[in-house]
C-alpha cells in the first residue's frame, strides 16, 4: 500500500519500531490518542502524526468520571495533527 495507518498502541505494546521500519518509503500515519506528538518519530519514519491535545481537563475529567468511552463524547479535548 501507499499508505500506512499504525495505532499509536503499537508504542505501548512496543511494536512502532518495527512496523515503521517495515512501512519505510511509504506515507506512514500514528493515530490515536496516545500518539505522543512529538516530532522525533518523524526521524523513524513516521509522515504524519494524529492525536489529541487536553484543552478543558476539568471538562474531560467529568465525561471520564461519568463513563464517556466514545471519543466523539468526551468534552475538553481536540484533534490535532502534524505533518513531517
Amino acid at each position: 500500500s501507499d499508505i500506512v495507518v499504525i495505532s499509536a498502541t503499537a508504542l505501548i505494546n512496543k511494536t512502532l519500531p518495527r512496523l515503521l521500519e517495515l512501512a519505510h518509503h511509504k506515507d506512514c500515519i500514528v493515530l490515536g490518542p496516545s500518539t505522543p506528538m512529538n516530532r522525533v518519530l518523524f526521524n523513524f519514519g513516521a509522515s504524519i502524526l494524529a492525536g489529541v491535545r487536553i484543552v478543558d481537563i476539568d471538562a474531560l475529567i467529568s465525561c471520564i468520571m461519568q463513563g464517556a468511552k466514545a471519543f466523539k463524547r468526551l468534552y475538553g479535548v481536540e484533534a490535532v495533527m502534524a505533518n513531517k
